[in-house]
C-alpha cells in the first residue's frame, strides 16, 4: 500500500485557523460606551444583572478602594490630559496606516472607532505588562483609547473613504500611544487620593439617596441622580434597573436633637405613637387637616413631656 505524502492536519488545527481567520476579517462593531451620567465611566460590555442598586444598609461595605477604579480612571485621565499632550509618532501613523489600508482593501471597508480602539488597545497590552500596576495601566489607557478614539472618528461618516477612515482612526491610536507613559505617571501620583476622595463620596451618595448604583462592582458616581445614571444604561447597553428606593429619615419631635420618630419619603406616612397607624402623612399637610391637628397634638406632647423630663 502507498503512502500519501500529503501532510495530516488536525481538527483542531483547522479549527483554530479558521477563528482566527474570521477574527481577522470580521468588521468590527466595536463602540465607545462612557457613561456621562454616571461618572464618565467607561465599560466595553455590560449585560443584565451586572448592574444593581445597593441599599443604604449594604453600601458602607460596598464603598471601598477596590469599586472606585473605573470613576478614578476617568477623573485621573480628565486631570492628567492637560499634562499630557505629547505630538504623536510618525513612525505610529505610518505603520497603522498602512495596515489599515491593507485591511480595507481587502474589506472594501473598516469602522473607524472599531479599528482605531481595537489597535489601540492591542498597544496597552504590551505597553502595561511592565507596569508598576498593570492592571491600573490597562485600565487608564483603555479607556485613554475609548476617549480619543471616539473624539476623532465622531465626525467621520460610515461612507467615507478608505485613506480618510484609516488616517482618523490611526490618529486617535496613536494618540493615546504617545501619552500612554505620561498617564500612567500622572494617574498613579492621583489615584491614591482619588480612591479616598470617591470612596468618601460613594458614601455620602449612599446617605443622600438611600443607595448607590454598583456595575460589575464598580461604584457609578450619579452626584444624586441615580434616574439619570439609570437611564444611560439602558441607553448604552439596554439594562434596566428600578431605582426607586424608600429613605429612612429621622425626625427630632422636641427639638432636643434626639430622634424621636424614624420615619419614610415613600409617601405612607410616619407612625408617631407606635399603634400601627401613620399620624403624619406625607412631606406636609394642611393646617386644618385631622393630619395636622394630630401632629400639632403629638408634637405637644412630646415637648410637655420633654419640659418635665429636662425640669426633674
Amino acid at each position: 500500500m502507498k503512502t500519501s505524502n500529503i501532510p495530516t492536519v488536525s481538527l483542531k488545527s483547522l479549527a483554530a485557523s479558521a477563528v482566527a481567520a474570521m477574527a481577522l476579517f470580521a468588521p468590527s462593531d466595536a463602540k465607545a460606551e462612557i457613561l456621562d451620567a454616571c461618572g464618565g465611566v467607561y465599560f466595553e460590555s455590560l449585560s443584565e444583572g451586572s448592574c444593581e442598586v445597593v441599599p443604604l444598609e449594604e453600601c458602607e461595605t460596598r464603598c471601598e478602594p477596590a469599586a472606585t477604579e473605573r470613576v478614578c480612571t476617568a477623573r485621573t485621565y480628565r486631570d492628567c490630559q492637560t499634562e499630557c499632550d505629547l505630538e504623536i509618532s510618525e513612525e505610529c501613523t505610518t505603520t497603522c496606516t498602512e495596515d489599515c489600508s491593507t485591511e480595507c482593501s481587502a474589506e472594501a471597508s473598516v469602522e473607524c472607532y472599531g479599528y482605531g480602539f481595537e489597535s489601540c488597545t492591542a498597544e496597552c497590552s504590551a505597553s502595561c505588562e511592565g507596569s508598576e500596576d498593570s492592571a491600573q495601566c490597562q485600565a487608564s489607557c483603555e479607556y485613554s483609547c475609548a476617549d480619543t478614539c471616539e473624539a476623532q472618528c465622531s465626525s467621520v461618516e460610515a461612507s467615507a473613504s478608505c485613506d480618510t477612515v484609516c488616517e482618523t482612526a490611526c490618529t486617535g491610536s496613536c494618540e493615546t500611544q504617545a501619552n500612554l507613559d505620561c498617564q500612567e505617571e500622572c494617574t498613579n501620583e492621583r489615584v491614591v487620593e482619588c480612591e479616598e476622595q470617591t470612596v468618601t463620596e460613594c458614601n455620602e451618595e449612599c446617605e443622600q439617596t438611600g443607595a448607590a448604583i454598583f456595575c460589575d462592582g464598580q461604584f457609578l458616581a450619579t452626584e444624586g441622580d441615580l434616574q439619570a445614571c439609570a437611564d444611560d444604561l439602558a441607553a448604552q447597553f439596554d439594562i434596566s434597573i428600578d431605582v426607586d428606593v424608600d429613605v429612612d429619615v429621622d425626625v427630632d419631635v422636641d427639638g432636643d436633637g434626639d430622634d424621636e420618630i424614624d420615619g419614610d419619603t415613600d409617601g405612607d406616612g410616619i407612625d408617631l405613637d407606635g399603634d400601627g397607624d401613620s399620624e403624619v402623612s406625607g412631606c406636609s399637610v394642611g393646617a386644618d387637616s385631622p393630619s395636622a391637628i394630630g401632629m400639632a397634638g403629638a408634637l405637644f406632647i412630646f415637648g410637655l413631656f420633654g419640659r418635665r423630663r429636662r425640669a426633674a
